[in-house]
């Protein structure tokens, strides 16, 4: 701690933990849902990903834009997925985004992300 004793504490140190909430709103493009970092790796821990639409769709989830799929999920119409990471969802590079695509345009979809950073 910030005065020299030991902490242990799940997956990182408190000051190393990030959140991020991004609404994607009638869209098929690529959204950045973790914004990149010089130097971090950003490894998720959390994301939730809530539909307020009356159709369903899936989500392509990428840890850099433009680049590899590392999972789509289907989200319900009016529904939502909540998926905890137990081991964070590594990055693959450093200074990169996570980023969401939606297969069909919705009303929205909202994200909540938390991630580790770490160096």
């Amino acid at each position: 701690d910030d005065v020299g004793r030991q902490v242990v504490v799940l997956n990182q140190a408190r000051d190393m933990v990030g959140n991020q909430v991004t609404t994607i709103t009638a869209s098929t493009s690529e959204t950045t849902i973790v914004t990149a970092a010089a130097g971090v790796f950003n490894d998720l821990t959390s994301l939730t990903i809530t539909n307020s639409s009356s159709t369903a769709t899936l989500v392509t989830l990428k840890d850099s834009t433009g680049g590899t799929t590392r999972a789509i999920y289907s989200i319900a119409a009016n529904g939502g997925i909540t998926i905890p990471f137990p081991t964070p969802k590594a990055q693959a590079t450093a200074n990169n985004n996570w980023t969401l695509t939606c297969g069909t345009s919705v009303s929205s979809i909202y994200v909540s992300a938390e991630f580790v950073k770490n160096v």
